[in-house]
C-alpha cells in the first residue's frame, strides 16, 4: 500500500513538474527577457473611481486588486510626504501614496505595498513594476520597502547586466521591478534610477491633435526600457477623449509609428481609464500572445 501511494505521489510531481511555466500569463513570455516584452501600464494606478479609498479626479475606474486581476502588470505610483492639512500629520512626515496634494486623497504606502504582496504571493509567476515618482528621499523609500514583505520579491539589475528572462526573475523570486525618478547616494542597489535604464516621451498632452513620437530632452535611446505615455492630460483625467485614445486604431497606430521612429519596442505602454478601450489587445500582439479578453 505505502509502495502504490509512494507511485502516485512520485506520478503527480512528474505531472505537475512537466507542466509548462506560464510567465505573465502566457508560456510565450518565459524566454523573453524583461526588456523584450511589452506590459500595460496604468499612469496614476492608485488614483482610482471605485476604491475603498477616495480619490478626486481619479485616473482609474478600478483600483489595484482589480487592476492586478485584469492584467496589468506595471503601474506608475506616486510617492510623497503627506502635505494634507492636518499639522500633526504633516510633522510626522509618513511616507504616503498621492497625486500632488494630499487634500485630493492618499493612501499610506505601506497599504499599496500590501495589496502588491498579496497578490505577488497568490500568483507566483507575475513579474510586475513600479514606476516611482518620488518627492520624498530615497533613503526613506527603502526604509518603507525593505522592512515591508514585499522586500522578499525586489529585483536587483546591474546597469552592466542584460535583463533576465521572465522565467529567470520568476524562478529566482525577483520578480518585483522598482524604476524611481529620484534617486541619490544613499539609494539601494535596488532603486533603479529609470533614466539610467530607460527613456520616455512627454506626458503633457491636451489633445488627440498633439500626439507625436517626440522624446523628453536628453532621452538616451540605447537604454533598455521604453515608457511610453499615451494619456491625456488637463486639470483632471479626462474620461471621454482617453476613451477614444485607447481605442485599437489610436493606440496601435501611435505605438507602431513611434516604435518605427525611435527603433525601440515600447516596454510599458501608459494609459488612463485602461478598462476602456483595446489596451490588453494591442499588447498581446505587440508580445506576439494571445490572452483572453479582459473586461
Amino acid at each position: 500500500m505505502q509502495l502504490c501511494l509512494a507511485l502516485l505521489f512520485c506520478m503527480f510531481a512528474i505531472h505537475v513538474n512537466a507542466q509548462p511555466l506560464s510567465c505573465n500569463g502566457n508560456t510565450a513570455l518565459c524566454d523573453k527577457r524583461y526588456n523584450e516584452v511589452t506590459y500595460p501600464t496604468t499612469h496614476n494606478a492608485f488614483n482610482a473611481a471605485r476604491s475603498s479609498q477616495r480619490w478626486t479626479y481619479p485616473n482609474q475606474k478600478y483600483d489595484l486588486p482589480r487592476q492586478l486581476k485584469d492584467g496589468v502588470k506595471a503601474f506608475m505610483i506616486d510617492v510623497h510626504y503627506y502635505n494634507g492639512p492636518n499639522k500633526k500629520l504633516r510633522a510626522q512626515k509618513p511616507v504616503m501614496v498621492f497625486h500632488s496634494y494630499a487634500v485630493l486623497g492618499y493612501r499610506p504606502l505601506t497599504d499599496i505595498l500590501d495589496m502588491f504582496a498579496e497578490y505577488m504571493q497568490a500568483n507566483p509567476n507575475e513579474v510586475l513594476t513600479f514606476i516611482c515618482q518620488c518627492s520624498i528621499t530615497p533613503e526613506d523609500f527603502a526604509k518603507v520597502v525593505e522592512k515591508h514583505d514585499i522586500y522578499q520579491y525586489v529585483h536587483t539589475q546591474s546597469k552592466d547586466d542584460q535583463w533576465p528572462t521572465l522565467r529567470q526573475m520568476i524562478t529566482s523570486g525577483k520578480r518585483l521591478v522598482f524604476l524611481i525618478d529620484r534617486t541619490d547616494s544613499t539609494s539601494k542597489p535596488w532603486q533603479h534610477q529609470q533614466y539610467d535604464y530607460g527613456f520616455e516621451n512627454p506626458y503633457s498632452n491636451k489633445s488627440l491633435k498633439r500626439y507625436n513620437c517626440e522624446l523628453k530632452p536628453k532621452a538616451d535611446t540605447a537604454k533598455a526600457l521604453y515608457i511610453f505615455n499615451h494619456f491625456l492630460t488637463g486639470t483632471f483625467a479626462r474620461r471621454s477623449k482617453n476613451r477614444k485614445a485607447n481605442s485599437y486604431e489610436i493606440l496601435m497606430g501611435r505605438v507602431k509609428q513611434c516604435q518605427e521612429v525611435v527603433g525601440k519596442r515600447i516596454n510599458f505602454l501608459t494609459v488612463d481609464w485602461y478598462h476602456w478601450g483595446d489596451l490588453f489587445k494591442v499588447v498581446d500582439e505587440l508580445n506576439g500572445t494571445h490572452q483572453a479578453k479582459k473586461p
